[in-house]
């Protein structure tokens, strides 16, 4: 299998706080489950926690994923609706940095 044929990121922790703070979230209304890992980092990153995230590996699902991606994106901006003031000041610089040309 060819990573670059998916787009999906890998995360965990063992930090109880971070453990919690997803405990909080609402999820009902993200059936694709995009912006989880968003809302993962920009918690972590906003409580000086350690976060490695590799950008040098590019993952994209091929069409026929089976889902829309416009769905999935907007159910996306809505679960990340959830974050606090400095996890979205957080998100949207690890944002900007993720998606920087390489």
């Amino acid at each position: 299998m060819v990573l670059e044929h998916f787009r999906n990121a890998l995360v965990f922790s063992l930090k109880r706080p971070i453990i919690e703070r997803m405990k909080q979230a609402r999820y009902d209304n993200n059936l694709y489950g995009w912006g989880i890992d968003w809302m993962f980092i920009a918690y972590a990153f906003q409580s000086n926690l350690l976060v490695a995230v590799d950008t040098m590996v590019h993952v994209t699902h091929p069409v026929g994923a089976g889902y829309r991606t416009q769905e999935a994106y907007a159910q996306m901006q809505t679960f990340l609706g959830q974050l606090s003031v400095h996890e979205w000041l957080q998100f949207k610089v690890l944002e900007q940095y993720v998606n920087r040309p390489l």
